[in-house]
């Protein structure tokens, strides 16, 4: 699965970077939050929501991940 998964690491990060550079693309972030919990990598799911986190576009819909977030990496 490592590698799978990895190849999936490979297909978020440019998605990422193209967002950063190019203002005005329209994109769900719900949708990134969900694919990137889905891998089951908690490295690419960090990174995907403090990505967002930091652009400060989490919304009412990003909810379940900003719970599966405080569930995986609060400090218990």
């Amino acid at each position: 699965t490592h590698t799978h998964t990895h190849t999936h690491t490979h297909q978020f990060l440019p998605a990422l970077r193209f967002i950063k550079s190019h203002r005005g693309v329209k994109y769900s972030v719900s949708r990134f939050l969900e694919a990137a919990l889905s891998e089951g990598d908690q490295t690419l799911f960090y990174t995907v929501f403090t990505f967002f986190e930091k652009r400060g576009e989490l919304n009412d819909e990003c909810a379940p991940y900003l719970r599966a977030f405080n569930t995986l990496f609060s400090a218990a």
